[in-house]
């Protein structure tokens, strides 16, 4: 008994609509290998000398290299990349040049270059058969296939995706945006450059030691980490910037290392992060400090010291592992206003946080979505026809 719905069929490519073809790519487009660089013909920068995109066997940028005073392929057309991360599609919809290892795929007839696109970076998986540096050939690439229904439906395809994308691109640039907003915001706020309404007075420098109370975590025995859930979460230096690779600790220890959801941390060796704990109880290990303010905000102290401990990062010399050490913490001298007026710069800067967030959120589940517009668009599970 067949396992394919009514109205669909199985092919080299998985099961597509009956009315749709696998076909080869080579069948569909002239593959070529891209040239070298005209050195004469090059620009930094496009203008009206150097109109024409060169794009290169790169990820970075879409691949852009540079611009050239002629094209050496005409659009629509698609590239991709045949060395070192080898198989990425991009859409070209401008005449352009292109150099190096990149593999320039024009179309042959009845083939939307967008819709092909998506299906080589969605569908096709790439074996590579040389065991150095992964390669890929023309002839390689013109062997695989993917799923081609009618020039009508291709469009379609490509349009919805496309509209996905100009999302994405819209909340990714917003969220740059908001960033770059926030950051002035924190310039001129931290430092009494703009006061909030209702403020007057002078800020008075203090140092940390003044006005909180720093605890260096403990060197906890390796011998007692587990990578299994049976006993309490330790919080390394690497914790603070991402939850993979969590560690628990499964021997004995004091109470007064335990890091609740809410306290502040600074990691004190390489990057100089500093976070607000956000998850479960914890322990705090060697070499990550935990903050506590006697009298200032713990919000604004967050915000104020993010930026110092930025300054102190950057004027550290690159050739060595930098390191904080707790009396280097105690010594961090910052402009603090009232009391008053750290909490309502704190509140000021935190919306703009949570607006950000928010934002993130929304990419997030673009993002999503297009991936599984994607995985049902191009297989034909799901038709705009």
């Amino acid at each position: 008994m067949s396992d394919v719905r009514a109205g669909y069929k199985r092919t080299e490519v998985g099961v597509i609509p009956e009315e749709w073809e696998a076909l080869p790519l080579g069948s569909l487009f002239f593959i070529k290998a891209a040239g070298d660089l005209d050195k004469l013909a090059f620009g930094a920068e496009r203008t009206d000398l150097y109109p024409h995109p060169i794009f290169a066997n790169a990820l970075t940028n879409a691949g852009l290299y540079g611009f050239s005073r002629s094209a050496n392929y005409a659009a629509p057309a698609l590239t991709i990349t045949a060395r070192g991360d080898v198989g990425k599609a991009f859409f070209r919809g401008e005449p352009f040049s292109a150099i190096g290892r990149l593999l320039v795929l024009e179309p042959i007839d009845s083939i939307d270059a967008r819709y092909a696109a998506s299906c080589v970076n969605e569908l096709v998986k790439f074996s590579l058969e040389s065991t150095g540096v992964p390669q890929l050939t023309a002839p390689q690439v013109g062997r695989y296939s993917i799923p081609v229904p009618t020039v009508p439906e291709q469009q379609d395809i490509a349009q919805a995706l496309e509209d996905a994308d100009a999302l994405i691109t819209a909340l990714e640039a917003l969220i740059a945006k908001k960033r770059d907003i926030k950051q002035g915001a924190m310039q001129e706020l931290l430092t009494g450059q703009r006061r909030l309404p209702g403020f007057l007075g002078g800020w008075t420098p203090a140092k940390v030691s003044s006005h909180s109370t720093v605890q260096v975590g403990f060197p906890f025995q390796s011998a007692f980490f587990s990578k299994e859930e049976n006993g309490v979460r330790l919080i390394r230096n690497r914790d603070l910037k991402s939850d993979e690779d969590t560690v628990f600790y499964t021997g004995d220890y004091s109470k007064d290392f335990l890091v609740e959801a809410g306290q502040l941390l600074i990691s004190m060796d390489g990057e100089f992060t500093l976070a607000i704990w956000k998850n479960v109880t914890s322990l705090l290990n060697q070499r990550v400090a935990r903050l506590t303010p006697r009298t200032s905000d713990l919000g604004f102290m967050s915000y104020a010291l993010a930026g110092v401990l930025g300054e102190i990062e950057l004027a550290t010399g690159s050739t060595t592992v930098k390191h904080l050490s707790h009396k280097d913490i105690l010594a961090i001298e910052i402009d603090t206003p009232t009391l008053d007026e750290q909490r309502a710069i704190a509140a000021v800067l935190s919306e703009m946080d949570a607006e950000i967030a928010a934002l993130e959120k929304k990419l997030v589940k673009a993002r999503a979505l297009k991936q599984g517009m994607m995985q049902v668009l191009l297989t034909g599970e799901v038709r705009l026809v």
